[in-house]
C-alpha cells in the first residue's frame, strides 16, 4: 500500500489515482513547476485515470517513472540507466508496472484501442525482462524539442 494512500489529499488530482510522492521526482521530491497551471497535465492524467479504469485494477508507477528533474535525468543519463538526455519525463510521462510480460501486451493494448496516438515503450523493456510500460504525450509540447517526439510510437 502506498504510503499516503490513507489522505485523498496526496493525490496530484482529486479525481486521478496518482499520488505526489509517485510523480514527484525522486531526487529533489518536487512536482513539475507548472503542474497546476499547465492544463495538458491534467488532461493526460485523465486518459491514464480510464486507463487504469479498463484495466480494471490499481497500476503501480515505477520509481522515477514519473517526472524527472533536469538534475535526476542528467544522473540517469551519466550512469547509463537511459539514452536520453532529454526526456519525456520532463513532461507528460508515466512508467507503469506491471507484473508479468502478458500483463504487458494486454496493458499496451489497452492504451493504443484508448489513445492511438499515444507514445508507448514496452518491447526494449521486455527484452531486458523489465516489466513496464512507458507511456507519454511528450509530442503535445511545443516547439517539440525532437522530431523523435511523435504520435504513435511505439519501442
Amino acid at each position: 500500500m502506498r504510503e499516503d494512500s490513507a489522505n485523498p489529499t496526496n493525490k496530484i488530482f482529486p479525481d486521478v489515482h496518482i499520488y505526489k510522492s509517485e510523480y514527484q521526482c525522486p531526487c529533489c521530491n518536487q512536482l513539475p513547476p507548472d503542474i497546476y497551471k499547465n492544463k495538458t497535465y491534467h488532461e493526460f492524467f485523465l486518459k491514464w485515470e480510464r486507463i487504469r479504469s479498463v484495466w480494471g485494477k490499481p497500476i503501480r508507477i515505477s520509481r522515477g517513472g514519473g517526472w524527472r528533474c533536469p538534475k535526476y535525468q542528467l544522473s540517469l543519463f551519466v550512469k547509463n540507466k537511459t539514452s536520453a538526455i532529454l526526456s519525456p519525463h520532463f513532461f507528460y510521462a508515466l512508467d507503469n508496472d506491471l507484473d508479468t510480460g502478458k500483463e504487458v501486451f494486454d496493458f499496451a493494448g489497452v492504451v493504443q484501442t484508448l489513445y492511438p496516438s499515444m507514445r508507448i515503450g514496452y518491447l526494449t523493456y521486455l527484452e531486458k525482462g523489465q516489466t513496464f510500460v512507458h507511456i507519454d504525450e511528450a509530442y503535445l509540447v511545443q516547439p517539440r524539442p525532437t522530431e523523435n517526439w511523435r504520435e504513435k510510437l511505439r519501442w
